[in-house]
C-alpha cells in the first residue's frame, strides 16, 4: 500500500506580517534586512506570535526596576552588552534570528531622524556582525520613552552565546551602575560594525527579540 501526500495550495503564514497592523504596509515596501519602525503593540504581537521566541538584551522585569532609579546616563555610538552577571536583568543571544529590537530613549515622546543599526559579536571588543541594515530613519518614542522596530525578513542565523550589539546616532538610555553587568562601546563608532574599544560595568537599554527558526516569508 502507498501513500500520496498533495501540498498544493499549502502556505505558511508569515508571522511577521501577521502581527502588523499600523506598519504593515511599510514593512511590505521595505527592502530586505531594513529596520521598520513599529508600535509597542506590534512588538508584544511579535513577542506573542513567533513559536520559540526569546528576548536578549535586558530583561522585560529590568526596565522598571534598572533603568527606573539613577545612576542612569546616556549613550550613543556602537554599544554591546557583554555580560549580565547574577543579577538575571538580561541575557545573551541564543542560536536563532533576530526579529525585532527595543531600546529606552532618554525622552519620551520624541521624534528623532537617526542612523540605527542591529547586530552581533562574537568577542568583547571584535568587529561586529549586521543583523540589519543601517536605517536611516524618523522616530519617535513612546510614552514609556521606548523605539521599536522589526527586521524585514530577517535571515542572519546568529550563534548561541553572542553579544547583543546596537548602533544609535542619538541618546539611549545606559545604566551603569548595577555590579555584575559589563558593556563594550565605542562613541566615535559609525554602524554595529565597528568594534566597541572601551568597557565598563553597566547595560544599555536595548533588547533583540529572537526566533530561532524562520517563520516568515
Amino acid at each position: 500500500m502507498s501513500f500520496t501526500l498533495n501540498f498544493t495550495g499549502l502556505r505558511i503564514t508569515d508571522v511577521i506580517i501577521a502581527s502588523l497592523s499600523t506598519s504593515k504596509a511599510a514593512y511590505e515596501a521595505a527592502p530586505a534586512n531594513a529596520l521598520v519602525p513599529i508600535t509597542s503593540t506590534e512588538y508584544a504581537a511579535l513577542a506573542a506570535n513567533l513559536s520559540g521566541g526569546v528576548r536578549a538584551g535586558v530583561a522585560e522585569s529590568a526596565w522598571t526596576v534598572s533603568f527606573a532609579n539613577p545612576p542612569q546616563a546616556s549613550a550613543q555610538g556602537v554599544m554591546r552588552n557583554t555580560g549580565f552577571g547574577s543579577s538575571a536583568v538580561g541575557s545573551l543571544m541564543t542560536a536563532g534570528y533576530a526579529v525585532a529590537m527595543k531600546s529606552l530613549f532618554t525622552t519620551a515622546n520624541s521624534t528623532a531622524t537617526t542612523n540605527v543599526q542591529f547586530g552581533y559579536g562574537t568577542t568583547t571588543n571584535n568587529a561586529g556582525i549586521a543583523l540589519s541594515g543601517l536605517t536611516n530613519t524618523t522616530i519617535t518614542s513612546d510614552a514609556n520613552r521606548f523605539f521599536y522596530w522589526v527586521v524585514k525578513s530577517p535571515n542572519v542565523l546568529v550563534p548561541s552565546g553572542a553579544f547583543p550589539t546596537m548602533f544609535m546616532q542619538n541618546n539611549i538610555s545606559s545604566f551603569s551602575g548595577q555590579a555584575g553587568n559589563t558593556q563594550s562601546f565605542s562613541t566615535t563608532a559609525t554602524s554595529a560594525l565597528s568594534a566597541p574599544v572601551n568597557n565598563q560595568t553597566g547595560m544599555n537599554g536595548f533588547q533583540i527579540l529572537q526566533a530561532p527558526t524562520i517563520q516568515w516569508g
